[in-house]
């Protein structure tokens, strides 16, 4: 960048100094520093720009706020290559320091390749438009003196410049004497923006009273739409301006004129709420029964918000219907009773509103209440005298069903639904009608388990026989709903338990079965299908029948295993009071184990106690101790050994599995040890429980996990940390030179010859004292390996 200096006069140091920079593309480059150019009197010699930059025949200039000269860079550079040549107003003449011309002849030239009506025609455009900017900011500040000396005969009112006119600028500040003062000089009051706002539509907008009297007076046309085709007086309905309307019907606008959306003035007043727009518009004369293109009226749109007051006006006016039904059929009572508006409901009734008239799915307002749980409105349509038998047309269900239907299906308290059938049934609903499937609403309850409802419906002499449209009685429905106090209400009402469906299922076997998901596709027995859903009544039901209490399902599982897996322990006496049962039957499937894999704590002591054999194996050689182990259930790993598990069980009581034989693999399997579970799980307590418990030391056991962490450091999936690996380490190799005590090895022997059944209780029998009784159960001794036996 190459940088010249020019000095205007270097005795008069208060001109502008100007600096001219070019850089190796021949762009030329003006910098005016204007310091004390507004010290002398009268308008400048020299261009009063701060900063002007060209870049090859463009510049941008920035005006001085004091001359409010605005130049460009051609301009400029003429002003100053004719300051080279002439004389100052003075006859004075400058002396220059260095210029150096060849970089500023390429702008030059340029520029006098314009001929001189084409330059004359650009000044004289730049001049308009400086003289529109001007006037337009004197608008935007308000300055109405400022304006008046702005406003020449030269200067066009209309020029739109910034894509709007003096006069929208001034409609859109609300400068009502701006405007007046416009309007005299020849402003069009019709000239719209950009969205084709009118002058008259933006008035309103900003609720500019005074402005849109003063357009009106001076023949703005009222009926002009924007882009989204609200009219001015659309436009002050939706902003809730009320004297603006009234001024606007005065001076005879289009009262109804729609939007793009079809909705006329009062469907937009209507919408939003402005009642006091509304009763103008009515007074007006407006159609009250107008309808967009959803065929939805204002006393539909104010319904469906909640406008009260809206409401109120529209249903005093004169002519209003009602009952119109917009697109889908719904009457502005249906859809003030769907959203709950209890005070709008109530004025519609009053004012002659339909009661019963339904859209295209057979709603009626009392149904929508009902769905939509709008007590208070079920009983003001019902105090009306609605018609409560009308069913919708899907599933033709009346509001009754739905009251029930829902009842059954909501959680918490049910209160409100039995005060809505009620109100229903004193309403006179038909109690005995079927709905699409044949369900009656006392089958409905007696399916939800609803007691209180079908008390209620029992109590009005609803009908007990009714049957569903695949024969299912009310009976197999309150079977359905595992409600022993239906099943008695129901029998006591008359209901007859030997009535079969039409699949000849009699109503305790449908029950149990429908719970199971069907016997034909599980090959599940009743029993089970009860088991399975904890039907605690129908299982006594059954058991009193004679059902198998041994035979196990298609899966091998036994009654007594599935209660046990499920954790049901009522379920689990019950069975365990039956003469004959096998507590341990199963051979993959063990109760105990089942209780064993879920901590179901209560079930194992119950099991144990009735003489579960606590060292079982599965088929796999699994034992329950190593299952409680595996899944961290400590208080069942005690429970368990306090009762005689032997952790050295797999090894001592199952034979080799053939995977063992054929792979000449160690017997059993150390991932069957409780003792890896524990290690597993990195449970130090359990390991040392485990240790306590085991007649003799498993020394192969306990040096094949030494030798596998400390040098794996890995366990199933799970690398243990340095720090864990040494503990372990540690650990085993105390446990290894560390001899039994022949008060262990006694204890050992004992537990044996005591057998895996009921160990507690036989323990208890011996003749010993209680402190070798409690040390033989390992009371006080299983969190503690260190103690001295």
């Amino acid at each position: 960048m190459t940088r010249h200096f020019i000095d205007l006069h270097p005795e008069r140091p208060s001109l502008s100094p100007i600096h001219i920079l070019s850089d190796t593309f021949g762009n030329v480059f003006l910098l005016l520093i204007a310091e004390d150019v507004h010290s002398n009197p009268g308008p400048p010699k020299y261009p009063c720009t701060l900063c002007i930059k060209g870049f090859r025949g463009y510049s941008k200039a920035i005006e001085c706020d004091d001359c409010r000269l605005l130049t460009n860079f051609y301009e400029c550079c003429e002003k100053v290559v004719s300051s080279l040549s002439h004389q100052s107003e003075d006859n004075e003449r400058f002396s220059f320091g260095e210029i150096v011309a060849p970089r500023a002849l390429p702008v030059m030239e340029a520029r006098s390749s314009k001929t001189a009506e084409e330059r004359t025609r650009s000044y004289e455009k730049r001049a308009t438009r400086r003289k529109i900017r001007a006037l337009h900011a004197a608008i935007s500040n308000n300055s109405i003196d400022e304006v008046k000396e702005r406003i020449t005969p030269d200067i066009d009112v209309n020029f739109h410049y910034g894509g709007q006119s003096a006069l929208q600028i001034a409609v859109n500040k609300g400068y009502e004497d701006i405007c007046s003062l416009l309007i005299h000089h020849g402003a069009d009051v019709n000239k719209c923006n950009a969205e084709d706002n009118s002058l008259l539509n933006m008035a309103a907008w900003g609720g500019h009273l005074a402005i849109c009297q003063l357009l009106v007076d001076n023949g703005a046309e009222l009926d002009v739409c924007n882009n989204f085709g609200s009219s001015p007086i659309a436009t002050a309905a939706y902003k809730g301006y009320t004297d603006i309307v009234r001024l606007l019907i005065k001076a005879d606008c289009n009262i109804d004129c729609p939007n793009n959306k079809g909705q006329s003035p009062l469907c937009i007043a209507a919408s939003h709420g402005n009642s006091n727009v509304v009763r103008t518009l009515i007074e007006g004369g407006c159609d009250l029964n107008w309808v967009d293109k959803n065929q939805r009226s204002a006393l539909c749109t104010a319904a469906e918000k909640g406008n009260t007051d809206v409401v109120r006006e529209l249903v005093k006016g004169e002519g209003c219907d009602l009952n119109l039904r917009e697109k889908y059929g719904s009457t502005a009572l249906l859809v003030a009773a769907k959203e709950g508006h209890k005070e709008m409901v109530d004025l519609l009734i009053a004012a002659g509103a339909n009661l019963d008239l339904t859209d295209s799915r057979g709603m009626t307002p009392v149904m929508e209440a009902v769905k939509n749980h709008h007590l208070a409105i079920v009983r003001a349509l019902t105090a009306a005298r609605c018609d409560v038998n009308i069913t919708e047309v899907e599933n033709r269900q009346a509001p009754i069903h739905a009251a029930v239907r829902i009842a059954t299906q909501f959680f918490g308290p049910k209160d409100m639904f039995t005060d809505m059938v009620e109100t229903l049934i004193n309403a006179g609903c038909d109690l005995d009608l079927g709905d699409k499937s044949g369900y009656t609403p006392l089958y409905q309850a007696a399916f939800g388990g609803e007691v209180d409802i079908v008390s209620l419906l029992l109590k009005h002499s609803c009908s007990v026989d009714s049957r569903t449209s695949n024969g299912n009685t009310v009976l197999h429905a309150s079977a359905f709903g595992n409600k022993l106090e239906i099943v008695k209400m129901l029998l006591d009402a008359g209901c007859n338990v030997n009535t079969p469906n039409d699949n000849n299922e009699l109503p305790l076997y449908t029950a149990v079965d429908f719970r199971a998901k069907s016997e034909k596709c599980s090959g599940q027995s009743p029993l089970f299908a009860a088991i399975n859903t904890d039907y605690t009544e129908a299982v006594d039901l059954l058991i009193e029948a004679g059902a198998a209490v041994n035979e196990p399902n298609v899966g091998g599982d036994t009654p007594l295993w599935v209660a046990c897996n499920r954790g049901n322990l009522t379920i689990v006496k019950h069975l365990l009071r039956q003469p004959g049962i096998d507590i341990d039957a199963g051979i993959s499937h063990i109760p105990l184990h089942a209780a064993a894999v879920h901590g179901h704590y209560d079930i194992a002591e119950t099991l144990l106690k009735a003489g579960a054999d606590v060292n079982k194996l599965t088929d796999l050689c699994v034992s329950a101790l190593y299952l409680a182990v595996d899944s961290n259930h400590k208080n069942l790993v005690d429970l368990l050994i306090r009762y005689g598990a032997n952790p050295s069980a797999p090894s001592l009581l199952s034979p080799p599995q053939p995977c063992c034989r054929y792979y000449r693999d160690q017997h059993p399997h150390l991932e069957l040890e409780p003792l890896y579970a524990a290690v597993k799980n990195d449970n130090f307590h359990v390991i040392r429980m485990i240790l306590l418990a085991t007649p003799r030391m498993p020394y192969h056991v306990v040096t094949t996990l030494r030798d596998l962490i400390f040098r794996t450091g890995f366990i199933e999936q799970a690398r243990l940390s340095q720090t864990t690996v040494y503990q372990y380490a540690t650990f085993f190799a105390t446990v290894l030179r560390t001899p039994t005590s022949l008060q262990s090895e006694c204890r050992g022997v004992i537990r044996n010859l005591l057998g895996s059944t009921k160990q507690a209780a036989k323990v208890e029998t011996l003749p010993l004292p209680n402190k070798i009784k409690d040390f033989l159960l390992f009371k006080g001794t299983l969190y503690d390996c260190t103690q001295e036996e």
